[in-house]
């Protein structure tokens, strides 16, 4: 597994931790070499070290994909956008939103013990304003963070 920050590192090391007598890392030095090139690595290194020492494992990639859970909502506001984007900048930052980018929105992810949650936010004003928010992930994890803001946004006055 690959991993895109420290943060994620040691979620990962967390998780293999807890799983430990499942789990084994693999010793020594560890790299893949491509298909075409195969015979001449294994040659040269068989060449230049005991074999006794040289283990060679095969390793495939596994598709494999956790049900994604979706969620949409919309509320609506009689505050000012501007009012309602920093309160909504706030939820995000409360619950430790990372700002992805802006694609069909703009995207957050949020890590929870019942994992991560991906938020796509969108604002717009036509009389009053609409905050359109969609969380996909894990259910259990999409229900708390949902949970938490909408009830921050009921208080805020949002109208579902």
């Amino acid at each position: 597994m690959s991993y895109r920050n420290e943060q994620e590192r040691k979620r990962l090391d967390y998780v293999l931790e807890k799983y430990r007598d499942s789990t084994m890392g693999l010793e020594g030095y560890a790299f893949k070499v491509f298909d075409d090139r195969y015979n001449e690595v294994a040659s040269e290194i068989m060449r230049k070290f005991p074999q006794e020492i040289v283990k060679v494992y095969k390793v495939e990639e596994v598709e494999f994909k956790e049900e994604v859970y979706s969620l949409k909502a919309t509320f609506s506001f009689s505050k000012g956008i501007s009012e309602v984007k920093s309160f909504v900048d706030y939820l995000i930052a409360k619950n430790k939103g990372i700002y992805l980018g802006k694609f069909s929105g703009e995207e957050y992810e949020i890590y929870t013990r019942k994992g991560l949650v991906r938020l796509t936010v969108n604002l717009s004003q036509e009389g009053k304003v609409t905050l359109k928010l969609e969380m996909k992930g894990p259910k259990d994890a999409v229900d708390r963070v949902f949970q938490e803001i909408s009830k921050e946004l009921e208080i805020f006055g949002g109208e579902r």
